[in-house]
Parts: structure tokens; C-alpha cells; sequence
């Protein structure tokens, strides 16, 4: 029987993925070297490039048969990417033959078709995105079941309520959407704490490193008229990259964009004057930030481990950096603003080199 298979591939770069072309061709008609780039897209709890394939195979012996290329691809991805393969039958389009996979663990592994598209119909769209973060989860089935009960329940919530919930005080108690771009209505005053966040989930990710269902947002944009950010607000919104926020915002909680794993560029408030304890902790792929005249205060680990942070523009405003505030990031060199009275212990890795700007 002549099987039509449809892989998609997510590695951290072409070098990489043309090892992996080479070996997925060996199950094939045809080769995958040519690759067609897709959308960017994180993926739990990496953040890649996506990059698509397509061909035809013959297979003997199901999608068992591709175990073997499929093990060799784990052992190149490990925990740097992985590979998903449809089957279909190119008589009967309607079948669902299986699907084959590799794992975050350097493993591979099959399943019936119908119980991935299962999960991916309760997600609520057909992402296969989603499919293949799923899969390299290794969640069991029990476990699956019950993320699709929490989903539904939240879906049954946000029909409910809608994708925002403010309260009579303009303060936005909860975000349910499935938005990818995410533009606050008018009329908010204030970012509740938590809001983005389902903090049970959150506490299974940091505690049993369980995988978490993150809002899909990867933008945001904060409008005028909202004032305040409250603490954990946007905390492992692991798929949000950018954010765009208006001069109007005078306060961010503790917290507010931790974990946020992909963010890569944000456009802070000119109305700031401080940023607070952990506010970017744990921001793994934030690599510049400029921060706006008026900052007077940078608090405790406000950037700890924000591992690729390489340059940072602190205003001549600024008096205060606290202890850790960028302990473990990617800083070659700082230059100090001539106010700044105190640096907390650790505020910098020991090889950065501390300059101070002596010029009014």
C-alpha cells in the first residue's frame, strides 16, 4: 500500500535539520532536503523555527517502520528539537493511519492517529504545533484526558464570560482568549495580578515540571489608560515574545513577566520609575532592553537568568540596583549613569566589566 507522510521537523538550526533530512529520507521516494521555512513558534519548553516537509513513502510494515530513522533523528535532537510524521493513505485521504514521533528524551514512539487528533479537536484548533508539544511532553493518557477536562473547563468559562473579565473598577481579573495577538480593550485601568496566568498550572510546571498549558498570546499590546501591571500578571506566558506598552502604565508587580521563556523584545512606560523584584526573571531569550529616562530603582533579580541578555541601557535617572539584578545573564559590559548611589552584592556576573559614565 502506497502511504502519503507528512513530517514536520523542529531543530535549532539547518545544519541540524539537514542531518535530519537525511535520515528521514531513507523511509521515502524522495528526499526532504529541500526545506521550505515556516512561522516561528515556541514550543514547550524551547522556543525554535519551525520547518516543514512533505512527500511521499512505502512502508511494510506501518508507521512502526519508521522507528528506527526515527530513534537516530532522536539522537541527534535530544532535547534540541523533534519530529512529527502524519500517515495517510493517498487511496482513502479520510483514514487516519497513525502517526510517529520523537520525543524531548532522545526516544521515539507511535499512536493512532485519532487519539492526537482528539487532543488537538479539545484544544480547540487543528495546530499540529500544538500535537508536537503535546508529544514531546510523554504526558500518559490519564494525564492527557485531564488536561483536556481543564481545557474544556476553561473554554466553558471563557463562553461564559468572554475572553476578558473586568471588574467595575476597570481592574482585568482574567484573560481566557486563544488569541496569538492580544490588544486590551479600552477602559482598563489596571492589570490585575495573575491575570494572563493559571496559577495551579504554573505550580505544577515549577514544582513537578509537569507541562503547562501557557496562554497561545505571542504579542501583546498594553493601551493608554491602563495604569498599573499587577504582580505574576503575564508570569510563564511561554509563548509571548513581543509586548508593546503605553507611556500610561506608572507600575509593574513583582514578577509580572517571569518565565515568560520567548519573550525577545519589549517597549517599556516612559511613566516607570521602578522596576521591581524578579520582574524579568527567568526571561531566557530577552537579549537587549533599554530602560526609559525616569527609572530611579532596578529591584532584587529583576533580570537574574535571563541567560542571553547581552546589552542593557540603564538612564541617567537611575540610583539604586539591587542584589542579583543581573547575576547570570549575558553581560559583557555595563556603563553605570553618574546618579546611581548604590550596587546591591552580585548585581553583575563577575565578568562584567563595570564602567561608570562620569559626563552630566
Amino acid at each position: 500500500m502506497e502511504i502519503n507522510a507528512k513530517v514536520y521537523a523542529i531543530a535549532e538550526d539547518r545544519e541540524v535539520l539537514q542531518q535530519i533530512g537525511e535520515i528521514l529520507s531513507e523511509q521515502t521516494l524522495n528526499s526532504f532536503l529541500q526545506i521550505d521555512r515556516m512561522a516561528p513558534c515556541a514550543v514547550l519548553p524551547l522556543t525554535r523555527t519551525w520547518y516543514g516537509f512533505s512527500g511521499r513513502a512505502e512502508m511494510t510494515e506501518g508507521p512502526a517502520g519508521w522507528m528506527d530513522c526515527l530513534k537516530k533523528c532522536a539522537r541527534i535532537l535530544m532535547e534540541k528539537g523533534a519530529v512529527l510524521v502524519e500517515f495517510g493513505n493517498t487511496d482513502a485521504p479520510d483514514d487516519e493511519l497513525g502517526y510517529a514521533y520523537t520525543t524531548s528524551g532522545g526516544n521515539a514512539g507511535s499512536g493512532q492517529r485519532a487519539s492526537l487528533l482528539d487532543y488537538r479537536r479539545k484544544r480547540g484548533n487543528d495546530d499540529v504545533k500544538q500535537a508536537i508539544t503535546e508529544l514531546m511532553s510523554e504526558r500518559s493518557e490519564e494525564d492527557r484526558s485531564r488536561a483536556c477536562r481543564r481545557l474544556e473547563q476553561k473554554e466553558a468559562a471563557r463562553k461564559r464570560k468572554g475572553d476578558f473579565e473586568i471588574n467595575e473598577e476597570g481592574v482585568l481579573i482574567r484573560y481566557r482568549g486563544e488569541d496569538t495577538e492580544v490588544i486590551l480593550p479600552e477602559g482598563i485601568r489596571e492589570i490585575g495580578d495573575s491575570a494572563f496566568v493559571d496559577q495551579r498550572g504554573v505550580q505544577r510546571l515549577i514544582c513537578d515540571d509537569e507541562p503547562y498549558d501557557a496562554p497561545l498570546m505571542e504579542s501583546l499590546t498594553i493601551p493608554d489608560g491602563v495604569e498599573k501591571i499587577g504582580g505574576y500578571a503575564f508570569a510563564y506566558c511561554l509563548n509571548l515574545e513581543k509586548v508593546e506598552m503605553a507611556d500610561s502604565v506608572r507600575s509593574i508587580g513583582e514578577r509580572a513577566f517571569e518565565g515568560c521563556a520567548s519573550l525577545k523584545s519589549i517597549r517599556l512606560s516612559r511613566g516607570l520609575t521602578e522596576i521591581a523584584d524578579c520582574t524579568f526573571f527567568l526571561c531566557e531569550n530577552l537579549k537587549a532592553i533599554e530602560l526609559p529616562e525616569g527609572i530611579t530603582a532596578i529591584g532584587t533579580r529583576a533580570f537574574f537568568s535571563c541567560w542571553n541578555l547581552k546589552k542593557v541601557t540603564l538612564p541617567e535617572s537611575l540610583v539604586r540596583i539591587g542584589p542579583n539584578a543581573f547575576e547570570d545573564t549575558d553581560l559583557s559590559q555595563i556603563i553605570l549613569p553618574k546618579g546611581v548611589a548604590e550596587v546591591g552584592k552580585d548585581a553583575f556576573p563577575d565578568t562584567v566589566v563595570v564602567k561608570r559614565n562620569e559626563h552630566p
